[in-house]
């Protein structure tokens, strides 16, 4: 309902109505937007905004939405105040609700492939890779719905544990799925070689199939030669020639840091994950630019900034290499 009336000369309101327009989903978002700006003390923010994720969720299993939503709709509202609090308790809470959600698909993942392969080992213990798994069905069994079902299939695909038919009426667990199982196997890599000449300077050679890569660092500079196909030459600081030299740097960088000990395994898998992309004759864009984002905001709620590291510089690197290989 909106008040309308005309105000007289005499400081008197006349016509005073009221009359009803449609409420658009942009007017939910200006009101929570307000709501939070008006919040105080402002350290309850966080409290606030896990009360609306939780409703969330007891009316959907996707939180993914609702985050989307804060991140890409109501934050570029807070970022426009002069009030910088709101935003910064808002960032926070997304970093630490994405990987709690990063942790949660991980393990329904694992969990709904064990009760595939677990489900055609019974039916066929001498051969359990030809049994055929209604992902659907299995999913009921598992308290999952549809849509969680649909998101987990399609990564389990994307990871090349699995194989599924088109609208998931079966699906059948893989070699790959079952490694994963046993504990996953580290893809075959090139093997590196660290010598050190003089102080201050470090030289790398990497060799492997139908490669050799020769990088030499000192003093913040670095040069890179390599042998195969093609040959690309003098880089200077945290650049990147290739995807697979990225891959390389990034590991590099965050291999031993501290700040990021506690997300080491989220940030192995991710990176293990991009290593068997990387080797397929086909590697899928989507699987690549997701793994290189988590690894963004892992890296992110670990180090506490998003400039100033040689992680992010390298990050920044990813889409032009994406589209460049693709």
């Amino acid at each position: 309902m909106t008040p309308y009336g005309f105000l007289g000369a005499d400081g008197r309101l006349r016509g005073f109505d009221t009359f009803e327009v449609p409420v658009r989903p942009a007017d939910y978002d200006e009101a929570f937007t307000k709501k939070l700006l008006e919040l105080n003390p402002i350290y309850q923010l966080p409290d606030f905004l896990s009360y609306h994720f939780d409703y969330f969720l007891s009316e959907s299993d996707e939180g993914g939405e609702f985050l989307h939503h804060i991140e890409y709709v109501i934050l570029p509202r807070l970022n426009t105040t002069h009030n910088t609090a709101p935003y910064s308790l808002v960032v926070e809470w997304l970093g630490i609700q994405k990987q709690l959600m990063f942790s949660q698909h991980k393990q329904q993942r694992i969990k709904f492939l064990e009760a595939a392969y677990k489900a055609a080992c019974e039916y066929s213990p001498a051969q359990p890779l030809s049994v055929s798994i209604n992902p659907v069905e299995l999913g009921k069994e598992l308290d999952m719905d549809r849509s969680t079902v649909s998101r987990i299939v399609n990564e389990l695909v994307q990871d090349g544990h699995v194989t599924s038919t088109l609208g998931m009426k079966a699906m059948f667990v893989t070699r790959e799925g079952t490694r994963e199982l046993e504990g996953g196997t580290e893809p075959k890599s090139a093997v590196q070689q660290n010598f050190h000449f003089a102080q201050g300077s470090t030289s790398t050679v990497a060799t492997g199939s139908n490669s050799v890569q020769v990088t030499n660092t000192g003093q913040g500079a670095m040069l890179n030669v390599a042998s195969g196909g093609q040959v690309t030459q003098a880089i200077n600081g945290a650049q990147a020639t290739s995807l697979a030299d990225l891959v390389e740097q990034l590991k590099q960088a965050l291999d031993g840091e501290p700040k990021l000990e506690s997300h080491k395994e989220d940030i192995a898998e991710e990176l293990r994950r991009i290593d068997v992309q990387l080797q397929k004759p086909e590697p899928k864009k989507s699987i690549l630019a997701r793994s290189f984002e988590t690894l963004h905001d892992l890296a992110k709620d670990g180090l506490g900034s998003a400039t100033g590291h040689v992680v992010f510089e390298l990050l920044q690197q990813v889409p032009h290499l994406l589209g460049a290989a693709f």
